[in-house]
C-alpha cells in the first residue's frame, strides 16, 4: 500500500495474503512502514477505525464474535497493539498508543470488553520535576491475559498487568497490575475484592 503501510490477512494455514478492505473496519494510514494482520475467520466488525502512524505492528486474532466500534489510535511511531482469538467488544473500545513512541498494547485470547473501554499508555501530556526537567510519567505497556472479562466503564492505565482469568468490574479506574489469577477487581482505584472466582458468557438463567 501507499508509503509501504499493508493490510494483511492471514487463513487457518497461516497463508497471507494482501487486501485493501475489511468489512466494517475503516483504515487511516498517516505514516510510512506500518502494518495490519488480520486472522481468518475475520472478526464481525462494525464501525471500527485502525488509525496508524509510522513503523506501527497491529495484528488482530480470529474470532467468531462481533467487535462493534473499535478505534485503535496508534499514531506514535513504532508503537504496537496484539489482540487475540475470540475477542469480543460489545460497544466503544478505544486503544490509545498515540502519544509516545516504542509502547504496547497485548489483549489475550478469549477475551471479552463491554462497553466504552479505554486502554492508555500514556498520560498523553508531561509531567517533569520543576529543577531537574527529569520526566515523572513516562508511558508503560499494558499487558491483559487470557479469558479476561472488562465490564461496562474499564479504564485501564499505562503499565497495568492483569492475569489470566480475571474479571474488571463495572466503572472501574485500573491502575495497578491484578498479577493473582481468577479474581475480580473492582473501583477506583480498582482493588480485588473476590477471590477464586471466574467467568463465563452465558446468561446466569442458563449457566449449567
Amino acid at each position: 500500500m501507499f508509503k509501504n503501510n499493508k493490510i494483511i490477512l492471514i487463513d487457518e494455514k497461516g497463508n497471507s495474503k494482501s487486501t485493501f478492505f475489511v468489512k466494517g473496519l475503516k483504515f487511516v494510514f498517516q505514516g510510512k512502514n506500518s502494518t495490519v494482520k488480520i486472522h481468518k475467520p475475520i472478526p464481525r466488525f462494525k464501525k471500527c477505525k485502525i488509525i496508524c502512524g509510522d513503523d506501527v505492528k497491529i495484528e488482530i486474532g480470529s474470532s467468531k464474535y462481533g467487535i462493534k466500534r473499535l478505534i485503535i489510535l496508534a499514531t506514535a511511531k513504532g508503537v504496537e497493539c496484539s489482540i487475540g482469538k475470540n475477542f469480543l467488544a460489545t460497544n466503544f473500545c478505544n486503544i490509545l498508543l498515540h502519544r509516545e513512541k516504542n509502547l504496547k498494547v497485548k489483549i489475550g485470547d478469549n477475551c471479552m470488553f463491554g462497553t466504552n473501554i479505554t486502554l492508555r499508555c500514556s498520560d498523553a501530556h508531561t509531567i517533569f520535576h520543576q529543577e531537574s526537567r527529569k520526566i515523572e510519567n513516562k508511558g508503560k505497556d499494558i499487558e491483559i491475559g487470557n479469558h479476561c472479562w472488562l465490564a461496562t466503564d474499564v479504564t485501564v492505565l499505562k503499565g497495568v498487568k492483569i492475569s489470566d482469568n480475571n474479571i474488571i468490574g463495572t466503572r472501574s479506574l485500573v491502575t495497578k497490575s491484578c498479577l493473582t489469577e481468577y479474581t475480580l477487581s473492582a473501583g477506583i482505584p480498582a482493588k480485588t475484592i473476590k477471590y477464586n472466582v471466574c467467568w463465563a458468557k452465558n446468561s446466569p438463567d442458563d449457566f449449567q
